[in-house]
């Protein structure tokens, strides 16, 4: 058995060492990354990888964008923050969506993706040896970003048993001197988690009794299942000097190949932020800039059947899940396009295999892509995340192909 963090060496992919960096030695490619490449070299593979819509960017966004092209120079950069338009249109947008009042362009830095401003934010808070707070089952980039700024990653278990559940109790207990921020996905990937109002509303106070930052990862807002609530600790203006927020186009718009994001904090949180995306970007690309444009001047109808159509997935995978109880138990997501299955190693066959393993036996044995629960932290083994992003028939084919995989590896 292959005890790793990285999907290619489990599958005996060798790395080169020599030259190379301690600080990159220490990170991973994430593994949703890696089992996509592992899953290309498998014909016919069904993908329940990366976290993709398989719905197209709406027509009325193209078309927009080929008007851009026609009519304006959008083939040279735009100043780094971003195009001032975007960003005036964007501190519009976040203050409808969270409620608040006097938030200015100067509060927002336009980004290759929430990616790129969640590893922006990282860098410019973290020193070598600050420690920061994360859940676990948490999104695995988080892991590396903090990793690469020199950072340790404090893994805050989940509570399985309550839908994956914040436990405030161990925030307050992991808090140390050396703690210099909290980073949060919500609705979680990989869970599919809608954390509670109230919970959300602890690790505030905890926020600003120990005066560190709290970054907020939030593209999957708009994506709640069941009449889930949420709340976003964006929306309370008294944490405005202790706040990063990161959002995205790329879920919510259907425009993951765009990579355009953006990120709303402190004026003064944001200069200093600017310095990390100059040196590693200059600026978004500006036809992405135009697209973002283009995709907040459209109705929300796109986003509300986009909504129905994800949860017509969720659905259908719950319902395959539910055929195999020998195999999994799983948690119900309440948003996001993720769930999280644990695999019973109660089964002799699948007592010793970790999730690494048992998901390349999957990926080449049954030809379905998933994701190592372990990648996303400590209390994710023994787990898989699945992505119900993909088209119903591809999912309905792959539930079948796990199911029949499954009924002969238990036998």
């Amino acid at each position: 058995m292959v005890k790793t963090r990285s999907s290619l060496e489990a599958a005996g992919l060798k790395q080169r060492t020599a030259n190379i960096s301690e600080r990159v030695k220490k990170i991973v490619v994430s593994p949703i990354k890696e089992m996509r490449i592992l899953a290309e070299k498998v014909p016919g593979a069904i993908s329940f990888g990366q976290g993709m819509p398989y719905v197209d960017t709406s027509p009325e966004i193209k078309e927009k964008l080929v008007a851009a092209l026609k009519t304006k120079d959008i083939s040279k950069y735009s100043t780094s923050p971003g195009l001032p338009e975007l960003r005036q249109k964007l501190a519009e947008r976040v203050m409808k969506k969270r409620g608040l009042q006097g938030i200015l362009p100067e509060n927002i830095l336009v980004t290759v993706g929430a990616m790129e401003g969640l590893g922006a934010a990282v860098m410019t808070l973290i020193n070598p040896g600050d420690e920061v707070i994360v859940v676990t089952p948490g999104f695995s980039s988080h892991i590396e970003q903090i990793l690469l700024a020199g950072g340790k990653p404090v893994f805050v278990p989940l509570i399985e048993e309550k839908g994956w559940a914040l436990d405030v109790d161990a925030f307050k207990k992991a808090i140390t001197k050396k703690t210099k921020a909290i980073l949060l996905c919500n609705p979680s990937n990989p869970t599919g988690t809608v954390y509670s109002k109230e919970d959300l509303q602890e690790i505030e106070h905890l926020v600003v009794k120990h005066d560190i930052i709290l970054i907020l990862d939030e593209p999957y807002d708009f994506l709640l299942y069941d009449n889930a609530e949420f709340y976003s600790p964006a929306s309370n203006p008294a944490l405005k000097n202790n706040l990063i927020a990161c959002f995205s186009f790329s879920k919510e718009f259907a425009m993951t190949g765009y990579r355009i994001g953006y990120v709303y904090a402190d004026s003064g949180i944001i200069n200093q932020m600017m310095k990390v995306h100059d040196a590693f970007c200059i600026c978004a690309a500006r036809i992405s800039q135009e697209a973002a444009l283009a995709a907040l001047s459209i109705s929300d109808e796109f986003t509300k059947d986009l909504v129905k159509k994800l949860d017509y997935n969720r659905r259908l995978v719950m319902k395959w899940l539910d055929k195999m109880p020998e195999l999994f138990e799983y948690q119900v997501p309440k948003g996001a396009y993720y769930i999280f299955p644990r695999y019973k190693t109660s089964n002799p066959k699948l007592k010793s295999m970790n999730s690494f393993n048992f998901c390349l036996k999957l990926l080449y044995e049954a030809k379905v892509e998933t994701v190592p629960g372990a990648a996303f932290g400590p209390a994710g083994e023994n787990h898989i995340r699945m992505s119900f992003g993909a088209k119903p028939e591809e999912l309905e084919e792959g539930m079948k192909r796990l199911k029949k995989w499954g009924d002969n590896l238990i036998q």
